[in-house]
């Protein structure tokens, strides 16, 4: 009886650890001095990916590039919303329109906002600090340090 437990549970542990792979963050930013709020999502999902989050000053917006990573009887990945898209589009959404340096972070990635087509640089995930200590950065709206990002959202 003991090893047909242990075989239930090894079956249960070998097909649902995969999904467990699957999962994306996210994080809730606030703004201490304007108040400003936003979650944003990060990594990939069994059903989307996203792809970059960042602010777009032309929109005045927090934006996101996310496309679907699941695949309908045409071979067309599906997003959340209905819509779909071919194998060139989603190549075309994780292309950045360049790169940009600075001397603090490196090689930055420019991405096209998904409303306007104006340039945008994605938020780094690594950049929140933890959710006991958050970093401060600087708020894309009031241009104070005063943007901390907690973690905890679980999403996919």
């Amino acid at each position: 009886m003991k090893g047909l437990i242990f075989f239930v549970l090894l079956i249960n542990f070998i097909f649902l650890c995969p999904n467990l792979v699957y999962a994306g963050m996210g994080y809730h930013l606030k703004c201490d001095n304007c108040q400003a709020e936003e979650d944003l999502l990060f990594g990939i999902g069994m059903v989307s990916k996203v792809v970059a989050n960042g602010y777009c000053y032309n929109c005045k917006k927090y934006v996101s590039i996310t496309h679907g990573t699941a695949k309908d009887e045409k071979g067309l990945y599906v997003n959340y919303d209905g819509s779909t898209n071919t194998q060139e589009q989603i190549e075309a959404m994780e292309k950045p329109l360049g790169y940009v340096y600075q001397p603090a972070l490196g090689k930055i990635a420019l991405y096209p906002c998904p409303i306007c087509g104006q340039p945008f640089i994605p938020i780094k995930e690594e950049g929140f600090g933890t959710y006991e200590n958050p970093t401060k950065m600087y708020c894309p709206i009031c241009n104070k340090k005063a943007l901390q990002g907690r973690g905890g959202i679980l999403w996919d």
